[in-house]
């Protein structure tokens, strides 16, 4: 991901004409990658404000003639002489959050998931930080699913389920090395996998993929599948768990209970669900 140069100007419908295929392609992909490591960056730099506790640093700036108050540099005009005062900029971390809200591509929830990702994967498996936001960058799904698996809720390992990872024959073998050598056995298999799918993911291979060999992998998972009701007031969950299906139904009531929730809320609904009806 190291070194990638893009286009300094954008294509468009006309100078793309006078480009081949392969040079359209490879600019594409150059760009994926390009926007990943840029994901990369700006997730790096959200954790370690807050495992740094940076924003505490911030300041207001002043103008050294006016005495005018920018909340940070970039906010002054070219060629004003600036001095950063002893004025906090923030009083707690939520206020730093809050500042970001119009910042262009900022998402707070994904960025603090992702972050919460980053800091499980340090305090459990003493991942280096910069290995845990590349794994959770190219997939939070991924390195989440298996660490829902393989950790409980005490935040203990789960010795059953981290032998899931590697393939059948070897897990009897893998489960008494555990026995004898704890967790530190269990962290070097569960970062065997995120090491190996971390290769895949970056390599090209599209998440979804490698999640559903993950999971085929560690098996015992059911399958979920969502669908409008006949009675045009409910959602049927199907769970299909090894071969045994079993429905759910998620019903859909108006406020007064004498009324029928409208079909257009319903309808509603189900597109922002993405189900069919």
């Amino acid at each position: 991901m190291v070194g990638v140069t893009l286009p300094v100007v954008i294509p468009t419908l006309e100078n793309a004409a006078l480009e081949t295929f392969d040079e359209l392609d490879l600019m594409l992909k150059k760009s994926m990658v390009a926007e990943t490591l840029t994901t990369m960056i700006a997730q790096a730099c959200f954790s370690a404000i807050l495992l740094k506790d940076k924003w505490q640093e911030a300041h207001f700036w002043a103008d050294k003639e006016t005495g005018h108050l920018y909340m940070a540099p970039d906010e002054a005009p070219e060629g004003i002489d600036l001095i950063e005062t002893d004025v906090p900029r923030f009083r707690t971390v939520e206020d730093w959050m809050l500042s970001l809200e119009n910042a262009i591509g900022f998402s707070r929830s994904t960025c603090y998931m992702r972050h919460a990702e980053i800091v499980r994967q340090m305090e459990l498996l003493n991942r280096p930080f910069q290995d845990a936001v590349k794994s959770v960058v190219l997939s939070p799904g991924h390195s989440r699913l298996i660490m829902d698996r393989v950790v409980d809720n005490n935040d203990m390992f789960v010795p059953q389920e981290v032998v899931k990872l590697l393939p059948p024959l070897m897990r009897d073998t893998a489960l008494e090395e555990i026995n004898e050598g704890g967790s530190e056995i269990c962290r070097k298999y569960i970062l065997e996998q995120l090491e190996a799918d971390d290769i895949r993911l970056e390599e090209g291979a599209h998440p979804r993929t490698v999640i559903a060999d993950l999971k085929r992998s560690m098996g015992n998972y059911a399958e979920y599948t969502i669908s409008l009701s006949e009675k045009g007031n409910a959602f049927i969950i199907k769970q299909d768990k090894q071969g045994v299906v079993k429905k759910y139904y998620v019903m859909i009531e108006c406020e007064d209970p004498r009324q029928r929730a409208p079909i257009e809320v319903i309808h509603w609904l189900a597109d922002r669900m993405h189900v069919g009806y």
